[in-house]
């Protein structure tokens, strides 16, 4: 899957030394929630679109490379701010996943979005008071049926 990567971004990453630093955007929405939370993989609050994102340290495992199972991504994000447990708690048995969005940008250039965006879907998460972990899917588009028509032999005759 080719990617289109702005020039700047690409001598940046071919240079030896380079000032940019890369920010990685995730925003958490659900119905339920009154506003989007969204955090920064920087060390202070970010500003990237007209949207203000609260710094905080997390980890993003990317997924095993495995033909059996779909792709599993593993976000583990600091417990910094008491809303992003509620928001995990907030959520009734039933009312949906929450979506997670991440997008790559850089320090130099923070409203131009190099990577992504990314969408999953939370499929569970657990906490304790340092820390939540959750684990993000992408679109299971692997189980959808492939056709709206089914060739059986009453609707085909000629199949046996």
């Amino acid at each position: 899957m080719s990617r289109a990567i702005s020039a700047p971004i690409l001598t940046s990453m071919m240079a030896q030394e380079s000032p940019d630093g890369y920010v990685i955007l995730l925003t958490f929405t659900h119905p339920t929630l009154m506003d989007p939370i969204r955090v920064a993989s920087s060390q202070l609050d970010f500003r990237s679109n007209n949207e203000t994102y609260l710094a905080c340290p997390f980890q993003v495992d990317a997924p095993a490379d495995s033909a059996e199972a779909p792709p599993q991504v593993q976000l583990s994000i600091q417990n910094v701010d008491r809303r992003i447990v509620q928001a995990v708690r907030s959520i009734p048995p039933g009312a949906g996943e929450m979506a997670v969005t991440m997008a790559v940008v850089t320090e130099r250039f923070p409203d131009t979005v190099e990577f992504g965006p990314f969408h999953f879907t939370m499929k569970s998460a657990t906490y304790n008071r340092l820390v939540v972990t959750g684990e993000l899917s992408f679109e299971n588009i692997l189980s959808e049926p492939a056709s709206w028509a089914r060739f059986t032999p009453n609707d085909h005759p000629g199949m046996f």
